[in-house]
């Protein structure tokens, strides 16, 4: 006749695991809503991050290491007068006018690579030929071990309000 319970462990092992699996298969799909909410977040963060560097009333561009630009926003083109697609794969010293000397860049980049913000005025030369006054911060991205793996730049044309100082300083000095 054999044991009444015996019959019934297959029945019981099997509902077991549907219980389980059930159950792991619920916590999956509550941690897959958490991660999908979470990702929804950050990707709303980094939309809004991006259309305020492109709305920024200041040309933003980031560079590697060598100085190669790796991103510009549109203000670039009214510093500069190069459009955006005109500055990607180039270097800064597109604009150079020459007006400083070498040991002005020199110091600009041993301040950047040892991983400090420089601050400063410098002369550009537009597209057309033009040379117009630039405020310019320039600020390393560091990765999580301190290294330098790029730059960002901030640059506001400032050649209006120099012009204004040149003019009130003559008109005091007559």
């Amino acid at each position: 006749a054999g044991n009444p319970g015996i019959e019934e462990l297959p029945g019981l092992v099997v509902s077991i695991f549907a219980v389980l699996t059930v159950y792991y298969l619920s916590r999956y799909v509550e941690q897959e809503a958490e991660i999908r909410e979470t990702i929804q977040t950050k990707n709303d963060r980094l939309r809004t991050f991006r259309k305020a560097i492109e709305h920024a009333g200041h040309a933003i561009f980031l560079t590697d290491t060598d100085g190669t630009i790796t991103y510009a926003n549109q203000a670039v083109e009214s510093v500069t007068g190069y459009s955006r697609g005109e500055v990607l794969g180039e270097n800064p010293s597109l604009w150079k006018s020459n007006a400083h000397d070498e040991a002005f860049y020199r110091e600009m980049w041993e301040t950047i690579l040892e991983g400090q913000v420089w601050d400063g005025q410098i002369i550009n030369e537009r597209k057309d030929g033009t040379r117009s006054w630039v405020d310019m911060t320039i600020a390393p991205i560091v990765n999580d071990e301190g290294n330098v793996e790029q730059f960002v730049a901030v640059d506001t044309d400032i050649t209006e309000r120099r012009k204004r100082k040149e003019r009130i300083t003559e008109q005091n000095e007559q």
